[in-house]
């Protein structure tokens, strides 16, 4: 993955390379996302990562939806920018589903964060 230093725009380095993290995992495992900025919905059902990170943090938070490739809703992480996370990414995640998929997602991002991501899979 490269790190794109200005993607999402309204937030800081570690917001960046936490959510770039998580649509590296999301888009690693085939899933399509969609993006409600706390007002509306400004994506539906995409997998192009650079027009999702395009799309995020104009409005301070976001709740990313995630469904697989039959649109069955696989779970949603909410994220919150600019909210304490200098020195520690994952603060951006402020909140996800609490099942399986998003816990494994998380638990991905927080290896590759702490470099140490061999032997991850997608089961």
């Amino acid at each position: 993955m490269e790190f794109k230093f200005n993607l999402p725009r309204y937030c800081n380095n570690d917001d960046r390379l936490c959510v770039q993290l998580l649509l590296d995992e999301l888009c690693r495992w085939g899933r399509v996302i969609s993006v409600h900025d706390g007002e509306e919905w400004m994506l539906k059902k995409c997998s192009d990562p650079d027009l999702v990170l395009d799309t995020l943090s104009h409005t301070g938070e976001d709740t990313i939806d995630v469904f697989d490739r039959l649109g069955h809703h696989l779970g949603q992480f909410w994220l919150i920018y600019n909210n304490g996370s200098e020195g520690d990414p994952m603060i951006c995640i402020t909140d996800y589903t609490a099942n399986k998929f998003c816990e494994t997602v998380v638990n991905h991002i927080q290896l590759r964060l702490d470099g140490d991501d061999n032997g991850i899979t997608n089961d």
